[in-house]
């Protein structure tokens, strides 16, 4: 699967996607939300239309290079909305702090307006917290679909949901991004405080009946990085759409210089399996090239070059 764009392509971003925060702020997309400088605004505010023609803020990452709109760019949105944070799980490295979060989400009508007044959506992501638990989410959602069926749906999950949700998902989402957090029973359950199987069972499913197209995403932390191998094993024996591994800034959480270079040589021999794996199945796989000793020459010769997405997040 290739993205249409080079790295480091120029676009106007904020024409192109918009990422509405849980507080309700919009940024230019969802890599972008703890960055103030690159707030455009706040979905209530009545001149927002006016503050995205006129955004020009400075971003780079790996796919794009961020540049101030014109007359003459298209306005095609991708639309990332997180729709609360509510959620069923308290994953220790919640980036959003999902697990102490209350209140309800206050932006349904909002988001409606957002949504009447941009100029076209070629499709919207969901994420939370956990949408799948998010009864008012789901019902907004519902409503959605059926008001404004032009506009695919995509749905970012934990997949802890159950078997029993797998039809209503289809039913709403032509596009389903799973992540999963370590891949043995005792690690999934101390960083999330839920169950694999459930999980397991949820995407199983969910990829067996081909009615909407599934994405297997692994977070990689300290605590589950050599279960990594496990992971891609069962996910390329199940033939989802692509599977992605990305780190959570594990660098930040682990002490590489020891004598006895401890997380080097875990990092080393997960690396070993992990290429073992690739070289088997190759598929889309958007990861930490750097922690795993992934150079260009391996990628090549796997024959991964034309499959790897440099950001799979962002498009």
């Amino acid at each position: 699967m290739l993205s249409p764009f080079t790295p480091g392509t120029e676009r106007p971003c904020h024409y192109r996607e918009l990422f509405v925060a849980s507080g309700g702020e919009v940024y230019p997309c969802c890599l972008t939300w703890n960055n103030p400088a690159l707030r455009i605004g706040h979905i209530t505010d009545s001149d927002l239309e006016a503050r995205i023609l006129a955004f020009d803020g400075s971003c780079r990452c790996a796919s794009f290079t961020l540049r101030k709109g014109g007359h003459a760019d298209a306005r095609d949105y991708k639309l990332n909305v997180e729709t609360g944070l509510a959620c069923n799980g308290r994953c220790a490295m919640c980036c959003v702090d999902a697990p102490s979060s209350r209140g309800d989400y206050a932006y349904y009508a909002d988001l409606d307006r957002l949504i009447a007044g941009l100029p076209s959506i070629h499709h919207m992501v969901v994420q939370g917290g956990e949408v799948l638990i998010q009864k008012r989410t789901m019902e907004w959602l519902r409503a959605l679909a059926n008001r404004r069926p032009d506009i695919p749906l995509a749905l970012i999950t934990n997949g802890n949901a159950g078997t029993e949700m797998v039809s209503l998902v289809e039913s709403l989402f032509f596009n389903v991004l799973v992540s999963v957090y370590g891949f043995q029973d005792e690690t999934y359950r101390r960083i999330t405080c839920m169950e694999l199987a459930k999980t397991r069972s949820f995407a199983e499913e969910l990829v067996r009946r081909k009615k909407s197209t599934v994405h297997l995403k692994y977070l990689v932390t300290p605590l589950n990085l050599h279960e990594l191998p496990l992971f891609l094993r069962w996910a390329a024996s199940l033939g989802p759409e692509t599977i992605s591994v990305i780190d959570s800034n594990s660098s930040a959480y682990i002490n590489r210089a020891t004598p006895d270079r401890y997380w080097d040589l875990v990092i080393e021999r997960t690396g070993d399996e992990v290429r073992k794996e690739l070289a088997v199945a190759a598929r889309a796989l958007p990861l930490s090239r750097e922690m795993f000793g992934l150079d260009e020459g391996f990628i090549e010769g796997a024959g991964l070059m034309r499959t790897v997405i440099p950001n799979p997040m962002v498009g």
